[in-house]
């Protein structure tokens, strides 16, 4: 079972200085080669050349053709990758990448609900699930309120299993 990082994830968790404690917990974290290119980011790129972040290679043509349309390359390789491993959980935040792994029955959440599930797990030290919340939208993140109080009401999704 893997968790795999789609792009909007991965440069989020770097902006909220998260992306090191999740990549150290012990999870099988995994990124696509294409999602990586879409990521202007030092951190990720330290951490893959590291080999603390894993890059995988997919084949894109696992997701059927007619769900395509409109994604992007990460997008498509984060599904990919969840089609050949489905017990792994895709991380997207991008409306259409979210329809389509639910239309391919992939297990999937967005980095609220990621952030939800680490604070759970204590990666985030003291650091309180509404004030991350808080945090994704002062770095740009669109969240919307009904989004932040489903996700603080409910509990944290299980990434472990």
């Amino acid at each position: 079972m893997f968790i795999v990082l789609d792009a909007s994830a991965l440069i989020l968790l770097d902006q909220l200085e998260l992306l090191t404690a999740l990549l150290r917990s012990g999870l099988k974290i995994v990124v696509p080669r294409a999602t990586l290119a879409e990521v202007d980011s030092p951190t990720s790129h330290a951490e893959a050349r590291n080999g603390v972040l894993t890059i995988v290679e997919v084949d894109d043509e696992l997701v059927p053709l007619e769900h395509r349309p409109g994604l992007g390359a990460g997008e498509t390789a984060v599904l990919a990758f969840c089609i050949a491993s489905p017990t792994s959980w895709a991380v997207i935040d991008e409306d259409l990448g979210r329809q389509v792994a639910k239309a391919l029955g992939l297990r999937i959440v967005g980095t609220a609900r990621l952030l939800s599930f680490m604070v759970s797990q204590g990666m985030c030290g003291k650091v309180l699930l509404g004030d991350l919340l808080a945090r994704l939208r002062q770095v740009g993140f669109w969240i919307d309120d009904q989004t932040i109080a489903a996700v603080l009401s409910e509990p944290p999704p299980n990434l472990r299993e």
